[in-house]
């Protein structure tokens, strides 16, 4: 419904590794797109928003020359177009959104939106209210028509000391020789690895925060990514950007895709004189189901976000009933949103119609009671006094292995799996305790991911591990 909320808050025009995580956790709606033809596919939903060009060692923003920009007097576009009308919510900010390239075909009721060389689209004022614009994006035009156009140094900009160890790991890494591409590859493929984690809730660095993050902590949220490739890319003489906006998108009623917060995503845009720019998701190797399928998708990601938002409709997607209520409640309030401000309000039957087709009225009646008692069952559960919940013992037998640990003044991170923690402390560990976490953790993981025919109880299996749980505190004890 169309709202005033000026305390509305999103992406900002700084970023220091980790800010967008919070956004992660919101299930706040940002915006909406209807389609007239065929929708994006997921991999061509980055919805733009902010392009950060300046960086200081810990914090990305925007440069000053890059506010200032001539370009062409005229542009030419090749390639499918896809047509769109975006709704978007408050957020007090200039910043709009869209597919790559935009052309604004119908501007905000209340003010005028402009384009420039980055392909950002703002509005003349910030945005207090919901606001509704028509845009044309051309997904397959290169982003190169402002060739010849930009001052490609600002793009290769980096601050002369901070993060000793990436800027020696570039040195080694590259040589004169590579081209733009290879070198693209070579310092991608950083992150193929094993040992690279995605997660909502990453460590803290602060200290040389792409140093911790690749060489140390290797388990951060897609800013930390982008941020990481793009300084590299710059050490090895390779003009990049980041771009902050969304990625994804839940598609409704067919040709409409609703983007919340949870959405909210970094990449990286590095310059190749033959192509222009050209996208680069470093999150996109470590986590591809988060491009392909959403933030949501992973089992441990969902279990992060229902932490920070327990009360939020989204936990429901995967219960059908309420699935279908929620998508409903969406449906409304997009067609609402529509006739309000596009419509100029059209008459309440035909309205109604639009949402629920051509439903008698007695049926419409029922199902609009139903639909608020199953509101009401819900909002009652949420809010019923909580029992609390009962640790299973394989959760307490978890929970002492690491308080065996904790005493040594070992302690687990709050992003760390049992699996990861064992690999982190090993070097730390006698040879003989070293050998039992790593035996514990084994039969572990072998007993919990295997298949329901073949699973023990699990007591049977506290029982085979109990000796070389004795070993590792026996080794302490003789320290």
């Amino acid at each position: 419904m169309p709202v005033n909320q000026s305390s509305k808050t999103g992406l900002s025009e700084k970023m220091t590794p980790g800010d967008i995580a919070s956004l992660a956790k919101s299930d706040e709606l940002v915006f909406r797109a209807e389609f007239s033809g065929r929708i994006p596919t997921a991999r061509e939903r980055y919805w733009r928003a902010i392009v950060l060009d300046d960086f200081d060692g810990k914090t990305w923003s925007i440069s000053k020359i890059n506010k200032q920009f001539e370009g062409p007097k005229t542009l030419e576009f090749r390639g499918e177009s896809l047509d769109y009308v975006v709704i978007a919510q408050p957020t007090s900010t200039q910043w709009l959104y869209s597919l790559d390239i935009p052309i604004v075909i119908q501007g905000l009721a209340t003010q005028t939106i402009s384009t420039n060389h980055q392909f950002q689209l703002t509005g003349s004022s910030p945005l207090h209210t919901q606001g509704l614009y028509a845009l044309k994006s051309f997904v397959e035009q290169p982003l190169n028509i402002y060739n010849g156009y930009e001052d490609l140094s600002q793009y290769l900009q980096k601050p002369s000391t901070g993060n000793p160890e990436t800027v020696e790991f570039v040195k080694k890494s590259i040589n004169q020789s590579m081209t733009t591409t290879e070198i693209v590859n070579k310092l991608s493929a950083v992150f193929s690895g094993d040992e690279f984690r995605y997660t909502l809730s990453p460590p803290l660095m602060q200290a040389a925060p792409i140093d911790e993050f690749l060489f140390e902590n290797k388990a951060g949220f897609c800013s930390h990514y982008a941020s990481a490739l793009t300084y590299m890319l710059r050490l090895a003489n390779v003009p990049a950007r980041i771009v902050t906006g969304y990625q994804g998108g839940e598609v409704q009623s067919g040709n409409v895709i609703s983007v919340h917060q949870y959405d909210a995503h970094a990449w990286v845009e590095a310059w190749h004189n033959d192509k222009g720019w050209v996208r680069i998701d470093p999150t996109a190797i470590v986590a591809p189901n988060r491009v392909l399928s959403g933030l949501l998708s992973s089992i441990e990601n969902r279990q992060e976000f229902r932490e920070q938002s327990p009360y939020s409709l989204t936990n429901l997607k995967e219960y059908a009933v309420f699935n279908q209520l929620r998508l409903l409640m969406a449906k409304i309030d997009h067609t609402w949103d529509q006739s309000i401000l596009s419509y100029n309000q059209d008459s309440q039957k035909s309205l109604l119609k639009k949402i629920f087709g051509n439903m008698k009225a007695e049926s419409f009646s029922y199902a609009l009671i139903g639909s608020f008692v199953i509101i009401g069952i819900f909002i009652g559960l949420l809010f019923l006094p909580k029992r609390k919940a009962k640790v299973s013992n394989e959760i307490k037998w978890v929970n002492k292995l690491f308080l065996i640990f904790e005493k040594q003044e070992m302690h687990r991170a709050d992003y760390e799996t049992l699996q990861q923690f064992n690999q982190r402390i090993q070097p730390q560990l006698s040879a003989q305790a070293a050998n039992a976490l790593a035996y514990i953790v084994k039969e572990y993981y072998e007993w919990k991911y295997a298949s329901v025919e073949q699973k023990t109880p699990f007591d049977y299996l506290k029982v085979r591990l109990h000796k070389h749980v004795m070993t590792i505190q026996t080794q302490f004890a003789e320290k």
